[in-house]
C-alpha cells in the first residue's frame, strides 16, 4: 500500500489483531475508527508518542467507560485491548 493513509486503509477488509499507531498523530482516531470494524476480539492497539496533545482525542474515546476497551499507559505508549 502506498499513499495517505485514511484513503489507502479504506482497502484493509481483513481481519486485525494488531494495529500499530504512530506517525501524524492527529491520524490515530481516524485510522483506528476506518480500521475498529475489522478489529477482532482481543486485538491489541499500540498507540505510540502519545505525549502529544494531537493524541488526546484518541485517549478520550479508548479510554472512555463504553468503549470497550481496556488500555494501560507504559511510558509513551498506550496498549488497549478490545473486550
Amino acid at each position: 500500500f502506498t499513499g495517505i493513509a485514511c484513503e489507502t486503509l479504506k482497502e484493509v477488509h481483513e481481519p486485525i489483531d494488531l494495529l500499530f499507531l504512530d506517525g501524524w498523530k492527529s491520524l490515530y482516531l481516524p485510522v483506528f475508527e476506518l480500521l475498529k470494524p475489522q478489529l477482532r476480539p482481543c486485538a491489541l492497539i499500540a498507540a505510540d508518542n502519545i505525549n502529544f496533545k494531537e493524541t488526546q482525542t484518541y485517549l478520550d474515546v479508548i479510554n472512555a467507560p463504553d468503549s470497550g476497551y481496556v488500555s494501560h499507559v507504559i511510558g509513551d505508549m498506550a496498549l488497549s485491548c478490545k473486550t
